[in-house]
């Protein structure tokens, strides 16, 4: 078969994508740029695989924080995947997400609004706006929206992504506490701050089922990363009490 077959090269990416969920990214960088150079020596850009390896890259770059580098590829990959699928295609739209995610780690939230909504607008189009693609989109525009400090806007976006997510899939999964957590943040900012502990709390909740459920699936690294992520938002709940106890002279009770 040798190396230059088109099989070859596709678990080049595979490989590279297992090394990126093990948390190695540098080995995942160097087996997505051999994929991605062996594309165009056989002449395979045409192939689909070709612009997932360099919107793989371009996360692979984003988690180590390489941002010039992510920039280039993803617009490379993003500009082919077009070509080849068309803008209508879930590959396509599902990846504006992801550029737009990259954007708010940048703080470049005005980028990130505008690609962003325009991934909603074509989830909107072409799934409806009771999709789950839809809410996915709907959330993305709200957290960045509070990270801007517009909680009142983020509020309007994120509570249609919670109510889809309790009609399509319930609330007994990871997405729908990550709602529920981006919703609390952003009553928070708002001075709501019983709506923002109640909901955080649920989060926490949520979060924790979902761990316990699935611990034994992960990989490490992916424990390690999950474990991370859950101690920072308890960190976010005691920095909601230390906040209002300043503002009120008492401190909130969480119940996890």
């Amino acid at each position: 078969m040798g190396n230059r077959h088109t099989d070859y090269i596709s678990t080049l990416s595979k490989l590279a994508q297992l090394y990126g969920h093990l948390g190695n990214s540098n080995k995942s960088i160097q087996l997505y740029q051999e994929a991605i150079k062996s594309w165009e020596e056989v002449e395979g850009t045409s192939f689909t695989d070709y612009p997932l390896a360099l919107v793989g890259l371009g996360y692979q770059y984003q988690n180590i924080q390489l941002y010039d580098e992510a920039i280039s590829v993803y617009d490379k990959g993003m500009n082919k995947l077009k070509e080849l699928l068309g803008s209508h295609h879930p590959l396509y739209i599902g990846h504006l997400r992801s550029v737009a995610l990259m954007y708010t780690e940048m703080q470049e939230y005005k980028k990130a609004l505008a690609i962003n909504k325009k991934g909603l607008a074509l989830a909107g189009k072409i799934w409806g706006k009771e999709h789950l693609f839809y809410a996915n989109f709907l959330h993305s525009h709200g957290y960045i929206l509070s990270l801007k400090g517009e909680g009142e806007k983020a509020i309007a976006f994120l509570s249609k992504a919670k109510e889809i997510f309790i009609n399509t899939t319930g609330k007994d999964n990871e997405d729908y506490s990550s709602i529920l957590e981006s919703l609390a943040i952003s009553y928070f900012i708002t001075g709501q701050y019983e709506s923002a502990e109640s909901l955080m709390a649920e989060a926490k909740k949520t979060q924790w089922q979902f761990f316990n459920k699935s611990a034994l699936f992960l990989s490490e690294n992916e424990l390690f990363q999950y474990a991370n992520t859950y101690i920072y938002s308890l960190q976010t709940c005691l920095s909601f009490a230390h906040i209002r106890s300043k503002a009120n002279s008492q401190l909130p009770a969480f119940s996890l």
